[in-house]
């Protein structure tokens, strides 16, 4: 997401703790920059977002594992919301098929472009192609496509930006086919109220977040993914949805 935000009975469910792993010895990128939110200046690219870039490069098993259960396969296409400046997405390109045709959505055209997303191509090594990729800008409170469009759609540490969390999950659904699945990674606090730095918006609480999906989706994997090194009382977790 960018700067300028809008504001219980389910199979197969698992918690998978990761504590203490080799591949998460940098995942505080996703508690501290976060920059796959575009919650950064628009200019390319400050010597700190290089940094941070690289930082978030170093993250690669972290979306290897996501990417495994995405399982984008030869000519699927993907929906991201909130694509931001495209990061999350180059490092799922790195293990899904090159045919693969990506629909990119956010609020912030001066970042939601090809000329910005071919940057981060280039400096992810991601084998996107860009005849298959295609934009479009949304509001903070509708995307722009049609009913029953995609089978498959994600959404990366955004959802806390937004200042119309429940409108917009109810426009993921009607976006997604009846047999789609709605892939959520996002942060979250267990007891204490954490900020996003980044963009100045709150995480949110972990059990209000389960209760924000499990109302309008029915949770097919739920996995918490923490570093128990960094602080436990903020973590990630990744969803796997579909619909009711």
């Amino acid at each position: 997401m960018a700067a300028n935000v809008r504001g219980t009975s389910f199979y197969n469910y698992r918690i998978l703790y990761i504590w203490n792993m080799k591949i998460f010895k940098n995942i505080r990128i996703f508690f501290g920059c976060l920059l796959c939110c575009g919650c950064v200046s628009t200019h390319l690219y400050s010597d700190k977002q290089k940094k941070s870039i690289e930082e978030y490069n170093n993250n690669k098993p972290v979306f290897n594992f996501i990417a495994s259960k995405i399982n984008l396969l030869d000519n699927d296409t993907l929906c991201d919301i909130a694509s931001g400046w495209g990061w999350s997405m180059s490092q799922i390109s790195r293990n899904s098929p090159a045919s693969v045709t990506y629909f990119f959505e956010d609020i912030n055209k001066d970042i939601c472009n090809k000329k910005i997303f071919k940057q981060s191509f280039k400096f992810f090594n991601a084998p996107i192609r860009t005849d298959k990729v295609h934009f479009n800008i949304g509001t903070k409170n509708t995307i722009p496509y049609s009913t029953n469009k995609f089978n498959k759609i994600s959404l990366f540490i955004s959802l806390h930006e937004f200042d119309e969390k429940e409108n917009m999950l109810n426009e993921i659904n009607r976006i997604m086919r009846k047999d789609g699945s709605f892939y959520l990674f996002e942060n979250v606090y267990k007891d204490t109220v954490f900020r996003d730095a980044n963009c100045g918006y709150d995480y949110i609480k972990d059990t209000d977040l389960y209760k924000l999906i499990q109302s309008r989706f029915i949770i097919t994997y739920d996995t918490i993914l923490r570093e128990e090194s960094i602080n436990t009382n903020i973590y990630s977790r990744f969803f796997i949805c579909k619909k009711k």
